[in-house]
């Protein structure tokens, strides 16, 4: 039973990790868009950029309030069409959830 338990949770936290990442490849996908560095993305957002590289390449767990200053950054800078903007938000929401 505690092996079943076990793999379960396992599991879950495979099908989380592909999830933050997924969604974190969206944000990669509109800092590009915006045509923004790394490094300005990390300036811009207040957060060290061998950070930000980490948590774009999957190798660091970001908390709540670190994607909400990539977000908004992103929300803020160069203005995007409304639905870039509704994207945004809903990439948000999505990590904040998986994350919580």
């Amino acid at each position: 039973v505690e092996e079943a338990a076990l793999s379960e949770n396992q599991r879950k936290h495979t099908e989380m990790t592909a999830t933050e990442t997924a969604l974190l490849q969206q944000l990669e996908e509109l800092r590009k868009e915006r045509k923004l560095t790394k490094t300005a993305l990390s300036d811009f957002s207040n957060l060290q950029d061998c950070y930000v590289r980490g948590i774009i390449l999957g190798k660091r767990n970001p908390t709540v309030a670190t994607i909400y200053a990539l977000c908004e950054t992103l929300y803020h800078l160069r203005t995007g069409s409304i639905g870039q903007k509704l994207k945004l938000i809903e990439i948000f929401i999505s990590l904040a959830l998986v994350l919580s």
